[in-house]
């Protein structure tokens, strides 16, 4: 929607010249919460221009999202994914780092013992250099069932003085030093103008190291109703900053048109907030040019390539599939050994290693398949899973990953698009589909916040034509 846009000469919105305005006056602190399609990036581009001798450091969700703001912004903003600018920060402390996995750092500084286990140590220092919070006993203490707390307390303080002192980080252990350094005033980092977008898809740290960075004027901006990360342990920064700094709003979508909005609105009424607005476009040109189709899972994903790839029809892929076509291809071998799963089926690993590594197992159920069989019954997931990883060759497997591969890394753009509802995020076409499971799963989740954050996610990705009378239903059933 952005790139459509700053294809043109605009003319701010009402609400986009209050954000102007409200900049020019020199507000130290400003909150926009937008809807979906709101051209916040274009809003902040219109800042930007609209103020060409200041300097802004522009934060940014991914590097893909770099590449695009370096392209469209002005010359006086400089596009930074987190990360990026946490790395300068270390490097003003400690010079040149290295950069190395969890398990690397974990065994490099030699604190495994019997009184820790190595998974759960890899698994917390994740966890606390994502966190917002400083301390690391404090941090422990938030998980009540841990056992040995002042054991793995010890060991992740000695891990990341390891890291300081050898210059050898792990992707979210710089960030954290980052966040850390600059909290301490250790390093101080100033900018003029400090600008962050996809705010409520932010992890801990990242909400810790913008709250302290240096800066005349700070801008937040996200959409908060778009907040589906929590798996990810990620802290919507509109939490962070609720009482506080001046907060406006961007409730025109210029993707959706003015039927979906009214759904969606109905929607975001009853799911979000009494408040919630949502007001769409009237679009001249309603041709199908483009169709986003949605699942839930990846493997979903891959029934979608299996079937358009037999029907001949070319398309798009958002995420990346070798992991699930690498799993149907080594599931096929679990009957003479205790293959590895590497992707969204990786939890099958400790059942198939045990049914090799145990006599009894073998003697009650003829193959692995058969002991999978049992121990997974009920679930649909495994049921699809195997049903596809026997539906074909491994041969044909071995294809298909390849085609998969060439889906995910071409530019050449496709009339279909194929994702997860999770990695729809910032996408724009004329026609959205959602997979039938997809749509269940909402129904069965409509009491979970994030599950109705991601409907809305999914829905607002259509410009012209999206079935939502799955949204529908579900206002009605929550006024039942």
């Amino acid at each position: 929607m952005d790139e459509l846009l700053n294809s043109i000469k605009l003319v701010p919105s009402q609400e986009q010249q209050t954000i102007l305005n409200t900049f020019k006056s020199g507000d130290e602190l400003i909150i926009i919460d937008s809807v979906a399609g709101s051209a916040k990036s274009t809003t902040l581009k219109m800042i930007a221009n609209d103020n060409p001798n200041r300097t802004f450091k522009y934060i940014v969700f991914s590097k893909m999202q770099q590449k695009e703001a370096i392209e469209a912004m002005p010359s006086n903003v400089d596009p930074r994914t987190i990360h990026s600018l946490a790395y300068e920060i270390v490097r003003a402390f400690v010079g040149t780092i290295e950069i190395k996995s969890n398990r690397q750092i974990i065994y490099l500084s030699k604190v495994y013992s019997k009184k820790t286990d190595t998974d759960i140590l890899i698994d917390l220092l994740d966890r606390y250099c994502a966190s917002s919070i400083q301390k690391v006993e404090d941090f422990v203490d938030t998980f009540e069932n841990l056992a040995n707390k002042s054991n793995y307390s010890n060991a992740l303080k000695k891990i990341m003085y390891f890291m300081l002192d050898n210059k050898a980080f792990s992707h979210n252990g710089y960030l954290k030093w980052a966040s850390l350094l600059v909290q301490s005033n250790q390093v101080n980092y100033e900018v003029d103008v400090l600008a962050i977008d996809e705010a409520n898809d932010a992890i801990g740290s990242t909400a810790i190291l913008f709250e302290n960075v240096k800066a005349k004027q700070k801008i937040v901006v996200g959409d908060k109703n778009q907040e589906i990360f929590g798996f990810m342990h990620t802290e919507s920064m509109f939490k962070f900053y609720s009482d506080v700094g001046t907060h406006l709003k961007l409730t025109k979508s210029y993707r959706c048109n003015e039927a979906i909005a009214t759904v969606v609105q109905d929607f975001g009424k009853d799911f979000f907030d009494d408040d919630f607005v949502f007001v769409g476009t009237k679009h001249e040109d309603t041709s199908i040019d483009t169709t986003l189709i949605l699942t839930r899972t990846n493997n979903e994903l891959a029934n979608y390539v299996l079937s358009m790839t037999s029907e001949g029809k070319k398309f798009n892929l958002t995420r990346n599939l070798d992991a699930v076509f690498q799993d149907y291809i080594s599931f096929r071998g679990i009957g003479a050994k205790a293959n590895k799963l590497i992707g969204d089926m990786s939890y099958l690993n400790e059942d198939i290693k045990e049914y090799h590594n145990s006599q009894l197992l073998k003697m009650d159920y003829k193959s692995c398949y058969d002991y999978l069989d049992e121990v997974y019954e009920k679930s649909e997931e495994y049921a699809i899973f195997k049903k596809q990883a026997f539906s074909r060759k491994i041969e044909d497997f071995v294809i298909l990953k390849d085609i998969a591969s060439e889906a995910f890394k071409t530019k050449e753009k496709h009339r279909y698009v194929l994702s997860t509802a999770h990695s729809s995020k910032g996408l724009t076409a004329d026609k959205v589909i959602l997979d039938s499971k997809l749509i269940s799963w909402f129904y069965d989740n409509s009491n979970n916040p994030e599950a109705m954050r991601l409907a809305y996610v999914a829905a607002t990705r259509a410009k012209h034509e999206v079935d939502l009378n799955f949204m529908i239903k579900l206002i009605r059933d929550k006024k039942c």
